[in-house]
């Protein structure tokens, strides 16, 4: 950086005078921000545009060479400068003080106001070769010396400081525009948007909040439609063969063949009812000599959960009709249970008994001659068997 380093012509006669046995003194070192051409350094006398003057920390000598330390810091300075030359001051044993050698950059080393860079320094390091018989020497200021040591420590103070030493604000690292609050207290601003889209990776925080807010607002309205939002059909739900008619429309559209279909029987016509009410008529008639029967039979169940029903006048009954059907009814530890016994005749005999469960009950039969017998009764129960007009249980 200090490529152009010369002894001025005034350094060479303090040098001459050395080597007749003078001794050269190290007087100031001064900085400066001109600068001239190369070859006029020698004929120097004094630093251009003087800025500074660096405190010297001394001068030792190794066989021909010379070293001198010189100090440069910014206190006092209000304004900063481009530090473009350096000027050694000695005078020798007589006379006053010289230009004894100048330094001069072509960059220059810029040096900031104290306002700008607080405790800023810099040491600079002068070699000079001479010939064994010169002797040169410093005036040193106390105050103004620093050790290796004393810079080694106060170097490491520094860096080990973690207080923000310099005053770095967060503009300076780029952070002028983040608030200073935990992310939990930050207050995002952002614009609504209409458009329904996923998020993608590396857009504003606007942007992603205003997406947000609509996916939650636009969930929150479809959890709380009521109205089939996803056009559930009736076969998706099990329903599928199920028609949209009320009971009274169902009942309304009953036919003989329906019912027909239900009962798994045709009903009778309206001769076969006249010759049924006949037949009962007559039945009714014959209560008289049968007053010893009852065509109600009281039923209870233990654990023997079957019982015989014979028709005492199974020969009369046979005589009007060919068909009829009991009710059984009871309890049975709590439970309320019905059946319809259809019960066929043939030849003065019963032929098919068939039964028509309601509730919790299953009951089979099973054929008897003059009869039935009733199955699968629940146990401890209570029953009524109850038959037509005009026939009689044993």
């Amino acid at each position: 950086m200090w490529e152009n380093t010369v002894i001025t012509n005034a350094g060479i006669e303090l040098l001459k005078n050395a080597l007749s046995g003078g001794t050269i003194t190290v007087t100031a070192i001064k900085s400066g921000a001109g600068k001239v051409d190369v070859s006029a350094l020698k004929s120097q006398t004094a630093v251009s545009s003087i800025k500074q003057s660096g405190t010297v920390q001394g001068v030792t000598k190794t066989n021909e060479t010379i070293k001198i330390g010189v100090l440069f810091s910014n206190a006092g300075l209000s304004a900063g400068y481009s530090m473009t030359q350096l000027g050694i001051y000695a005078k020798g044993s007589t006379g006053s003080e010289v230009l004894f050698a100048i330094s001069q950059s072509t960059t220059g080393k810029e040096v900031p106001a104290e306002s700008a860079m607080p405790s800023w320094s810099l040491v600079h390091n002068f070699y000079i070769k001479l010939n064994n018989d010169v002797t040169m020497t410093a005036t040193v200021d106390p105050e103004g010396y620093v050790t290796f040591e004393t810079m080694q420590t106060a170097l490491n103070t520094h860096t080990g400081n973690k207080s923000n030493p310099h005053s770095v604000t967060k503009s300076q690292v780029g952070l002028g525009n983040v608030p200073n609050v935990v992310t939990n207290d930050q207050t995002p601003t952002y614009s609504d948007t209409t458009t329904l889209v996923t998020l993608s990776s590396g857009e504003k925080i606007s942007i992603a909040f205003a997406k947000i807010k609509l996916a939650i607002t636009t969930l929150i309205n479809h959890l709380a439609n009521k109205s089939n939002p996803h056009g559930v059909t009736k076969s998706q739900v099990g329903l599928g063969n199920v028609e949209n008619k009320s009971s009274a429309t169902i009942r309304g559209e009953l036919t003989k063949g329906n019912v027909t279909t239900a009962l798994g029987f045709t009903p009778a016509n309206q001769t076969d009812m006249t010759n049924a009410q006949d037949a009962i008529t007559q039945l009714n008639s014959d209560k008289v000599d049968k007053a010893d029967k009852a065509n109600v039979k009281w039923i209870i169940t233990g654990i023997d959960t079957s019982a015989k029903i014979i028709f005492s006048n199974c020969s009369e009954i046979t005589k009007k009709v060919d068909k009829l059907a009991c009710l059984l009814f009871g309890n049975s530890n709590g439970t309320t249970v019905l059946s319809v016994i259809r019960v066929r005749f043939s030849a003065e005999h019963v032929d098919e008994v068939i039964p028509i469960n309601f509730g919790d009950l299953n009951l089979t039969t099973s054929l008897e001659w003059y009869g039935f017998t009733l199955n699968n009764l629940n146990a401890y129960g209570n029953y009524v068997l109850i038959a037509p007009p005009g026939c009689y249980f044993e």
